[in-house]
């Protein structure tokens, strides 16, 4: 009696605790599956974590989260209702001999801000709010905004190219209120989705810091391509209504044939824009630097796709400039190298 006891027991508490597991892993398999993207660019802040991102190919953390997640999912599965007992106790086995380490450890050093356990969409609820009020003002002009019937001043337009954190938005809004002109950036989008009939949301994200493997494939779709070519309309209809500035959207391709286009990229050091990122957006230092990373790729990528040159090549632009000389500092500099070819 005492015996068959025992054995209800051992029996209710083993299967308690295969269902727990095998719902852990089923609910961590799932939420990874639902963002695999997030997963990848979580798995690539390990990667800058550790120091061997340039180790691997692009491609192959995304593989690994989609894997991973399937794993896990598949794992939980197995568990729950029992099949294959000894081939998901051992994946599980293998899988938490892994995890459990790695996350002792980023609770004790703190490489990376957030494990990803569960995926990474949390972050971007996190930074929504600061995004948000960051925005709200652009956002409100940008759906005011009209294009002048006629130009505002003959002269030289100035197009923006920058890398995240460096400054070059408020660089090109100093720069344009120092010359006396309109600066231009959530505006295009406006003026893009009045033209085509798309969302400003989607023009929007058109160059939004999705991963490489993905964004060729997205880039190439018929709607996307026209909410490109409704976007370099817009910048080509903003530069024929007078001398301005405009900041990002690769402008300085769209305008590469306007004789009187001047092109400039604004750069700056890793730690300088790490900072100014951490100020504007309330990150963490590894959250910045994760930013940064994704913002600079999505930039690359989407120049790439629409020019075939290589965003950043000092070729493609008039005047290259480091903007952690200071900001006030760039925009005048920028203003006399203007004043200086005019003058040519």
């Amino acid at each position: 009696m005492e015996t068959e006891k025992k054995h209800i027991i051992k029996f209710v508490w083993v299967n308690t605790c295969r269902f727990l597991l095998a719902t852990l892993f089923i609910f961590s398999g799932f939420v990874k599956a639902v963002d695999p993207l997030g997963s990848f660019y979580k798995i690539q802040d390990y990667l800058a974590a550790f120091g061997i991102i340039s180790w691997f190919p692009t491609y192959l953390p995304l593989l690994f989260a989609i894997i991973l997640s399937s794993a896990e999912f598949c794992v939980g599965v197995f568990l729950f209702f029992g099949v294959r007992r000894k081939i998901a106790s051992t994946l599980a086995l293998l899988l938490m001999s892994v995890m459990t380490p790695l996350t002792l450890y980023l609770a004790l050093a703190n490489p990376v801000s957030d494990c990803g356990c569960f995926g990474n969409g949390r972050d971007g609820d996190r930074d929504a709010p600061a995004l948000e009020k960051i925005n709200q003002m652009e956002q409100n002009n940008a759906q005011q905004f009209t294009l002048p019937q006629m130009p505002t001043q003959k002269g030289t337009v100035i197009t923006i190219s920058r890398e995240h954190g460096s400054g070059g938005k408020l660089i090109g809004q100093l720069l344009a209120d120092k010359l006396g002109i309109p600066c231009y950036y959530k505006e295009m989008v406006a003026v893009a989705a009045k033209e085509s009939g798309l969302a400003k949301e989607f023009i929007s994200n058109i160059n939004a810091d999705e991963n490489a493997v993905m964004k060729d494939l997205y880039l190439s779709t018929e709607i996307v391509q026209n909410a490109i070519t409704a976007q370099d309309k817009a910048i080509r209809k903003i530069a024929d209504s007078g001398s301005c500035v405009i900041v990002g959207r690769s402008a300085n391709y769209v305008l590469q044939e306007y004789p009187n286009a001047i092109h400039v990229f604004i750069y700056a050091p890793k730690d300088f824009r790490i900072k100014r990122v951490m100020e504007t957006y309330g990150d963490s230092p590894e959250k910045a630097e994760s930013n940064i990373r994704r913002a600079d790729s999505a930039r690359a990528n989407y120049y790439k796709n629409i020019s075939g040159n290589t965003w950043g090549e000092r070729h493609n632009y008039d005047l290259l400039i480091d903007s952690s000389v200071g900001i006030e500092k760039c925009a005048s500099a920028i203003g006399e190298f203007i004043g200086k070819r005019q003058n040519q």
